[in-house]
């Protein structure tokens, strides 16, 4: 259900001319990146991504995102990604931004252990 909704307002989100950083978490980072390559695409000047994934989601089996049907600016982008180690989202999230990339941009991977 929030999946559903938070798709339904992601369309009214209008370009963001001015968003050079972004920071998000794990609501932004679900099976296919809908939310976080929304924002992506309506952010034409950002610099900086920060994404701060904790345990949610990260274990799961993620399936990707079909490249093709999105476009985004991804030049002079600078990407830190703070996460649990062997979060299955990361490979995905790096491909998607590298296909996507003007230039080859700067991608920091922070993985860290957790406890049970």
């Amino acid at each position: 259900m929030l999946n559903k909704l938070l798709k339904r307002d992601l369309r009214r989100c209008q370009t963001l001319n001015n968003l050079k950083k972004l920071s998000l978490g794990d609501w932004c980072v679900d099976d296919d990146l809908h939310a976080l390559i929304h924002l992506l695409g309506c952010s034409p000047v950002i610099q900086k991504l920060t994404l701060r994934l904790g345990l949610i989601g990260a274990l799961a089996s993620h399936h990707g995102t079909d490249e093709s049907e999105v476009k985004v600016n991804c030049k002079h982008l600078k990407v830190k990604i703070t996460c649990v180690q062997g979060d299955t989202r990361v490979p995905n999230i790096a491909k998607f931004i590298l296909a996507n990339a003007k230039s080859l941009p700067e991608i920091v991977i922070k993985p860290y252990e957790y406890w049970y």
